[in-house]
């Protein structure tokens, strides 16, 4: 029910003759305003006449597509969205744990297919609560195998290190439209929406370098 659109993505793994693991898995969650589609829609532009580049990136390099769909919306419009962060990854952590970690012994060399993680906009919050709630998950079953220090094992080098090398972090997290959770909204680079008349809301999309042809659309409209 989280991955929408897994069979018709990721048909090159369904369908292949070699029941291998993906090279790699890629995990893209999407912001709030939006659906699964911004990474799996067959085509990248309105007109229909580009293909997908990461699909068709994934299909050729035997990758696997995990796009998630958030409660609320588009296939899942009959659930009820979410209130917070921190419940929507309860909800997801185990599904998320047994097709990207499954049963693994932490004290041995972990077999666990390398994965990058994608969020968009409140997809890119998502990600960092995810990987708060890995990196604590982990914490007391590492306990025992790291030395004691007095800095909380949190905080150790050695174990973030760990958690990289056992492939139970992402090779790689890619954010996009968001801030860091931890940058004070006075230091955010734009001013929230809300808070603008409809002259400062234009002012701020043409220094973000929005198409001059909107504003003569938004002039129109009051907001």
């Amino acid at each position: 029910v989280w991955f929408l659109s897994y069979s018709k993505v990721n048909s090159h793994i369904i369908n292949s003759a070699k029941e291998t693991s993906p090279v790699c898995r890629i995990l893209c969650i999407h912001g709030a305003g939006s659906t699964d589609q911004i990474y799996v829609r067959k085509y990248s532009n309105p007109h229909g006449n580009l293909s997908n580049y990461l699909i068709n990136y994934v299909q050729e390099n035997s990758m696997e597509l995990l796009a998630l769909q958030l409660p609320g919306r588009a296939g899942r419009s009959l659930e009820n969205c979410c209130t917070d962060i921190k419940t929507l990854i309860d909800d997801f952590y185990p599904v998320f744990f047994n097709h990207f970690i499954g049963d693994i012994n932490i004290k041995n060399n972990a077999d666990i297919v390398p994965w990058i993680l994608v969020g968009h906009s409140m997809g890119g919050l998502i990600c960092f609560e995810l990987l708060k709630k890995i990196k604590f998950e982990f914490m007391r079953a590492f306990q025992d195998i790291l030395k004691f220090k007095q800095e909380p094992i949190s905080e150790q080098p050695d174990f973030i290190t760990l958690l990289r090398k056992k492939r139970i972090f992402p090779e790689l997290l890619l954010i996009m439209s968001t801030c860091p959770p931890n940058i004070p909204e006075t230091d955010f680079p734009w001013r929230k929406n809300r808070y603008l008349d409809n002259e400062e809301f234009m002012k701020e999309c043409k220094e973000w370098g929005m198409n001059e042809g909107a504003f003569k659309k938004l002039s129109l409209i009051h907001i």
